[in-house]
């Protein structure tokens, strides 16, 4: 929807400048943006009435003529959909209140480059409830962003803001000659409210244009979430909602939502991301205190979080019970993290559970026909097994494991032992350095604290003599 009025104001503009259109369909759209931009040099107003657009025509005529007051406008300025679907994708892409983004100021410089990276902009708000500053960035190419959609709204609407300039300034000075004529207190008091209104439109990024004599207006708190349909006295996101259900199938219906659920979403988006970090989450929320972003987590997230899980866990558990007559721990826990578990996960995870290990931690899938290179005079025999157990060598067969850490620290201390043995010229020219090579590259995949403190166990084992190694190619014995 966004997008559709970026394109749309794109193309007058293409029209208006080249004067040119290739179709029917462009020529009528030319004929009505000239006639607007006649009517508001001629009246002398950005936003003219659709009498002072009609000219001499009557309505039936100008109708007739293939004129269209709503497609002049549109053609120019956000209406009430556009201005309402920016309004929400800003609040979808930055997780702040509806407030904050209403009390956005174009007087001041709210999105200025970012410090690192002149490509990127950073845009402040602040929130009055907590007094507190908030923050979100994205590119300045990006025209999907909140940086990019804002700075396309005021350069688009600043016709109508100049001209809402000029109404306050009239207002203004109708209340310093009323005040001087010594009007009724009321009097006063209705002009300085519309004053009081009028400035806030004239300090808004999210004014825009509806059909009407000088019908310039701005959401604020209680329009903003509006519905655009004026036969319906529904809500915007409820009418996106349906309008989007249209064309999805029945299993994919998009459900009600409200303009809560967007920071709540921007909330669980950055708490998973991040693996559960409270301070991360509390960056992106804009909280002071952490305790803040504890207790929203609590009342929105995690419990929502807590309650599904424990449905799953239940369901997955009662499930493998009744159709399995056991209860797998890894079958549930993938259950409860990914969903439903196909029968090919299954026999994956039987296979794998079934696969030999070596001495050192490593899974074979053939145990019993060793590689040549790894073991060149043994003869299979569909029994003996294969005795090296040098298995990072054996690159056909060999299969790591998460809990492979243990033996291939073993290992890598046992190589550099016989490496410090021997001499460097003999340690070149045996397999022994391709084996600490590929050991050292299959460590890398482990966490580097239990490597570095597994290792350093093994070392001083076989340093005190508790661990022999023996550097043969048979089986290394403990």
């Amino acid at each position: 929807m966004w997008f559709d009025a970026v394109y749309r104001w794109e193309k007058t503009e293409e029209l208006m400048l080249s004067q040119a259109p290739s179709n029917d369909k462009d020529a009528a759209l030319l004929r009505n943006y000239q006639k607007f931009q006649l009517a508001v040099r001629v009246i002398g107003n950005p936003k003219p009435s659709g009498k002072e657009i009609y000219g001499d025509m009557s309505k039936d005529v100008f109708q007739t003529n293939g004129y269209s007051v709503p497609t002049m406008l549109r053609g120019n300025y956000p209406d009430a959909c556009d201005i309402r679907a920016a309004f929400h994708l800003c609040l979808a892409d930055t997780g702040w209140n509806s407030s904050v983004l209403l009390s956005l100021d174009v007087n001041e410089e709210f999105i200025v480059p970012h410090p690192k990276d002149p490509k990127r902009y950073l845009m402040y708000g602040h929130k009055a409830r907590g007094d507190s500053e908030q923050i979100t960035e994205g590119l300045f190419k990006s025209r999907g962003s909140p940086g990019g959609i804002l700075q396309i709204l005021i350069k688009r609407t600043q016709p109508l803001r100049e001209q809402l300039h000029i109404d306050l300034a009239k207002l203004k000075k109708e209340f310093e000659e009323l005040r001087a004529s010594g009007s009724a207190s009321e009097v006063l008091d209705e002009k300085h409210k519309q004053i009081v209104k009028l400035e806030q439109g004239t300090r808004s990024p999210w004014i825009y244009a509806v059909p009407g004599r000088g019908n310039i207006t701005w959401l604020d708190e209680v329009s903003y979430g509006r519905g655009v349909d004026r036969t319906q006295r529904g809500n915007f996101l409820d009418e996106l909602v349906e309008r989007i259900n249209l064309t999805q199938p029945p299993n994919e219906q998009v459900t009600k939502m409200k303009p809560a659920d967007f920071r709540d979403a921007f909330a669980a988006y950055a708490y998973r991301i991040s693996g559960g970090m409270v301070l991360y989450v509390m960056k992106a929320l804009g909280h002071k205190w952490p305790g803040t972003t504890k207790d929203y987590l609590d009342n929105t997230l995690l419990n929502d979080e807590s309650d599904r899980l424990y449905r799953t866990f239940s369901n997955a558990l009662w499930h493998e019970v009744k159709f399995h007559g056991r209860v797998d721990s890894t079958i549930i826990a993938k259950w409860c993290r990914e969903g439903d578990v196909k029968e090919k996960e299954r026999n994956r995870l039987h296979e794998y559970r079934a696969l030999r290990r070596s001495r050192i931690g490593v899974g074979c899938k053939d145990p019993t026909n060793p590689p040549k290179h790894i073991a060149p005079t043994f003869k299979p025999d569909g029994e003996a097994m294969c005795p090296v157990h040098r298995c990072t060598l054996c690159l056909e067969n060999a299969v790591i494991f998460p809990d492979s850490l243990y033996g291939l620290t073993k290992r890598l201390a046992e190589l550099l032992h016989i490496r410090s043995r021997m001499s460097a010229v003999a340690f070149a020219e045996s397999s022994f350095g391709e084996e600490l090579t590929n050991t050292t590259l299959a460590l890398q995949h482990f966490d580097e604290k239990e490597v570095q403190a597994l290792f350093a166990d093994w070392e001083q084992r076989i340093a005190s003599g508790e661990h022999r190694v023996i550097d043969s190619d048979g089986i290394l014995s403990t």
